[in-house]
C-alpha cells in the first residue's frame, strides 16, 4: 500500500473554477504535477492493477455530494499515477472498479489522502 497526501481539498464540480474549460484544464493539471511529484520523490513502484481510495478532510462539517467532487479529484489522481509511471494506463485493466471516496472533517488540517493497493503483485509478492 502507497500513500498520497494532498495538502488541500478538491474543488467541487459546482464551483465557478470548474465551470470554465480553461481553468478545469488548470486545477487538474495542478493535481497530475503533484501527484507526479510525490510519486517520484517516495519511488512509487509501477503497477499492473491498483485499487484506489482517497478521504477527503474538509476544514467545517457542511454536507457535501460525493459526486461533486469525484471527478475534479480523480480526474488529476490517475493522470498523475499514469504520468508517473505508477500505472500503465487509467483505464478497467489497471483500475477495475471505480475508486473510492469518502469524507473527513479536520479543522486544522484540510486535506486529501489517497491510498493505493496493489491488486495484482508481482509473482512471490503478497497483495498490499
Amino acid at each position: 500500500m502507497w500513500e498520497i497526501t494532498l495538502p488541500y481539498v478538491p474543488i467541487s464540480q459546482n464551483s465557478d473554477e470548474w465551470r470554465g474549460r480553461w481553468s478545469r484544464a488548470k486545477y487538474k493539471s495542478a493535481i497530475e504535477n503533484d501527484v507526479w511529484t510525490i510519486c517520484k520523490a517516495q519511488k512509487f513502484p509501477p503497477l499492473k492493477q491498483a485499487r484506489l481510495y482517497a478521504t477527503v478532510f474538509f476544514p467545517d462539517k457542511r454536507i457535501r455530494d460525493l459526486d461533486n467532487y469525484y471527478a475534479p479529484l480523480y480526474k488529476g489522481l490517475l493522470d498523475g499515477l499514469q504520468d508517473a509511471s505508477v500505472i500503465p494506463g487509467d483505464d478497467t485493466r489497471y483500475i477495475p472498479e471505480l475508486p473510492g471516496l469518502r469524507f473527513g472533517y479536520d479543522k486544522e488540517n484540510p486535506r486529501t489522502e489517497i491510498t493505493i493497493h496493489d491488486i495484482m503483485p508481482s509473482a512471490g509478492e503478497e497483495p498490499s
